[in-house]
């Protein structure tokens, strides 16, 4: 369905809606109203009926006619708003109706008109072959990239899902078009990249618009990529979003078909646009249900925060049957129930109905774009002052505050400046600025003044602090070695000055430090070489003297999003990035085996500790261990396997021990592993 407006001017909002008519392949396309109803839920079966207007086109048997609709604006001129229509199954190779090609067309129509216009005539499928090819599904999505001017007609962007393609169209009411299909890279050409499509303005800034385009069939549940576009039909690089991949935090699973729909709006008000993205295929409260997700971008086009809705996961409880695929269309409206605020139109296909979600500013929308923090680092035990801009109607929200890694949060009001018209302020306090860090989250009350609901996990942002006095830790001087890692940003990372303040001059007859070194993987000694402490990589330190040692001046790490610990293939030595503990529930990526040494031999670790090192086992060269704040459902992390041999070896030197060195071969040797 699409949403086109008032195009009557009784004071309702149109619909345009696709519905089957005896089967999966023959469809038409109506018009419907909403008039006043508040009821969520809009279908053919007297719940909060739509309302059909009479106007209905059909589009040729078994094409799909409507399997995509976008508005384009007037393109004939007659004052009326045109809507472009994909029949991604339409048989314009010629077979006829008994074989479905699947090479898929494009249409327009005009309601003043009354009519159903192609884009294309057969004397044009010899200029753009890879259009008609069987299987291309032409038509699957259609985005306006620029409405019409003037004179000039609108440029569209239309996806093939079949072949994994995008076109650049612009259309004339002649029933011509100009085709041209877009340079995509081959290593994205996969899983319907295509199936949807949405103009995301020009994010990089080169003056060309670029491009939301779904992948909802990958093996990670479903990906959305942002496509920068170098030229009008050059794409050379993008940003893959899905769980794991460009700050998205989200949990997919497979089949979830995140991607089957994108819709982009600015949701807070800060200049970057955000995206609201279809799962259809979601679980959450039964098979196939479906979900939204909806994707705070940051200005380089990557995820911020995300919020999700669906049955079982949102504010607002959704009764969804089984099979609903609700997020199969996600459409942003006009304010429907006349309360200021806008609201959003949610397809549920299986369900044969259109949900309507009002206020959708009830979703946290704050972020750091339109937040001004006093100061923007604090030092320990020093207050901070927030400042943001919601502009006209909205009340004053909410401040959620509490230290990293704790569950315990407080909340204040933020109430209005009187110095700046439009701007609220509240203020975290100096008790919860602490040597951990902070997190806060701004959430805004409903239009009648009641509160929301807590704000999830994903809704936090960071605030990092700055440790003037710096962290300290204890070496035991027995000449054993022991794994550490500094949590921290230093402004002295220098390895040899920052133990030699501890430890004296360097000498390797009283300490010592080794690390692996990038290329071999190997151990190497860290004093003689230009190394720096880097949070989350842990290193080996052994001293013959009892020493506190004191980090020095540094600043704790974001911690939203999660940091990301790159790992080479075979064992890495890793480190907790933040100063608190972190449970291994809040661990996810790509390795298989986490241990942690106590002096006297390995053990599999139940959190990470600040300050201490651990090792990290992976197979893959290009694994990474991601490490949140808070508890991760499902976590991937794995104990090792059972070993088939150990081989522990006792090593002395005179001045160093290490009695607890092993060996260890598991059933993954057997692999040539």
């Amino acid at each position: 369905f699409e949403v086109i407006g008032d195009i009557d001017g009784d004071g309702s909002i149109e619909f345009t809606v696709s519905k089957n008519r005896d089967d999966d392949f023959y469809m038409h396309l109506s018009l419907w109203s909403i008039r006043g109803n508040q009821d969520p839920r809009y279908d053919y079966d007297g719940n909060g009926s739509l309302e059909n207007d009479g106007d209905r086109f059909y589009g040729k048997d078994t094409s799909f006619f409507g399997c995509s609709q976008s508005s384009v604006g007037d393109i004939d001129g007659d004052g009326a708003e045109d809507l472009a229509v994909g029949a991604c199954l339409d048989d314009w190779l010629g077979y006829g109706p008994d074989k479905i090609t699947a090479a898929g067309s494009l249409n327009l129509v005009s309601w003043k008109i009354g009519k159903v216009v192609p884009l294309f005539d057969l004397s044009g499928i010899s200029r753009i072959p890879e259009y008609t090819k069987m299987g291309a599904e032409f038509g699957s999505s259609i985005g306006l990239l620029e409405p019409p001017t003037g004179d000039d007609t609108a440029d569209l962007v239309v996806g093939a899902a079949g072949d994994n393609a995008l076109y650049l169209v612009r259309p004339y009411f002649s029933g011509l078009a100009d085709v041209t299909q877009a340079v995509v890279p081959e290593q994205i050409r996969r899983s319907r990249l295509g199936a949807a499509v949405a103009p995301i303005g020009d994010v990089d800034g080169n003056g060309f618009k670029d491009i939301a385009a779904g992948a909802p069939e990958s093996q990670s549940g479903g990906t959305v990529y942002i496509l920068f576009r170098q030229s009008r039909l050059a794409i050379e690089h993008w940003i893959e979003i899905t769980e794991g991949q460009g700050g998205f935090e989200g949990e997919l699973d497979a089949g979830d078909q995140f991607g089957a729909s994108i819709e982009v709006v600015d949701l807070n008000a800060d200049g970057v646009p955000d995206l609201l993205v279809g799962a259809p295929g979601d679980d959450d409260g039964g098979e196939d249900c479906g979900a939204v997700w909806i994707l705070f971008l940051a200005k380089d086009g990557t995820v911020q925060s995300h919020q999700k809705i669906s049955k079982s996961v949102s504010s607002t409880y959704v009764p969804l049957e089984p099979r609903a695929r609700f997020g199969g269309v996600i459409r942003y409206t006009p304010d429907l129930d006349g309360n200021g605020w806008n609201d959003l139109a949610v397809g549920a296909p299986g369900q044969n109905s259109i949900w309507l979600l009002y206020d959708l500013p009830h979703f946290p929308i704050a972020s750091p774009a339109n937040l001004r923090l006093e100061p923007a680092v604090p030092l320990v035990g020093q207050s901070v002052e927030i400042r943001g801009h919601w502009g006209s109607g909205v009340r004053d929200p909410l401040l959620y505050f509490r230290r990293a890694g704790s569950s315990t949060v407080f909340v204040a009001s933020m109430t209005a400046d009187l110095e700046e018209q439009g701007v609220t302020r509240g203020t975290i306090p100096a008790s919860v600025v602490t040597p951990r860090g902070t997190e806060f989250a701004v959430q805004f009350l409903n239009p009648d003044g009641s509160s929301t609901w807590l704000p999830a996990e994903s809704e936090y942002y960071s605030l990092p602090v700055r440790i003037k006095d710096g962290l300290t830790f204890d070496v035991s001087g027995d000449g054993t070695y022991s794994l550490i890692s500094i949590p921290l940003l230093l402004d002295a990372a220098d390895v040899r000055t920052t133990l030699e303040r501890a430890l004296g001059p360097y000498d390797p007859k009283k300490w010592r430090l080794f690390g692996l070194d990038s290329e071999s993987g190997g151990l190497v000694e860290l004093v003689e070489r230009p190394v720096e402490f880097k949070p989350g990589v842990g290193y080996w330190l052994a001293s013959n003297s009892k020493r506190r040692i004191n980090t020095g001046t540094g600043t704790t790490l974001a911690t939203r999003p999660a940091h990301e610990i790159p790992l080479r293939q075979g064992y890495s030595l890793i480190g907790n990035p933040y100063n608190f503990a972190v449970p291994v529930e809040a661990i996810d990526g790509e390795f298989q085996d986490l241990m942690s040494y106590s002096g006297s031999g390995w053990e599999v670790p139940d959190s990470l500790y600040p300050m201490a090192g651990y090792a990290a086992y992976a197979i893959d060269s290009s694994a990474k261990m991601r490490v949140h704040s808070y508890p991760v459902a499902n976590s991937p992390t794995k104990t090792s396997s059972e070993a088939l041999w150990e081989l522990s070896v006792s090593a002395s030197d005179g001045l160093f021990t290490d009695h607890a060195n092993a060996a260890i071969v598991t059933a993954e040797a057997r692999d040539g592993l």
